[in-house]
């Protein structure tokens, strides 16, 4: 199991907070989270994520089921930026901000 810190943009923070939908869809997959949210104000929140198998995740992030989520939670999707544990660095989920299932391509290294 590998840890990941995932931040991104919502349309509304308390909504997304509330959200029974992160546990609905990651649940089934092993997937734990704590939530975070900006002490600020802001619509940047986070997750730190317990992830048992990337690839299992990577892969159910290009279904429709994902973008569907992604949506009812208001998450703003181009913003998403998956950080890992260690020396593997951060990664940015390479989906446009429509997410649709034919455009996802995995994840690549975050460039400047």
């Amino acid at each position: 199991m590998a840890t990941y810190v995932i931040t991104h943009e919502v349309e509304d923070v308390e909504r997304w907070l509330s959200s029974p939908k992160r546990e609905e869809v990651f649940g089934p997959m092993g997937v734990t989270a704590r939530t975070f949210r900006d002490p600020e104000g802001s619509n940047k929140v986070a997750l730190i994520a317990e992830i048992p198998d990337m690839d299992a995740f990577q892969e159910f992030m290009q279904s429709d089921a994902a973008a569907d989520a992604e949506k009812h939670d208001g998450v703003k999707s181009e913003t998403i930026l998956v950080l890992s544990e260690g020396a593997s660095g951060q990664r940015r989920l390479a989906r446009p901000a429509l997410w649709t299932k034919s455009s996802y391509t995995g994840t690549r290294p975050l460039v400047p």
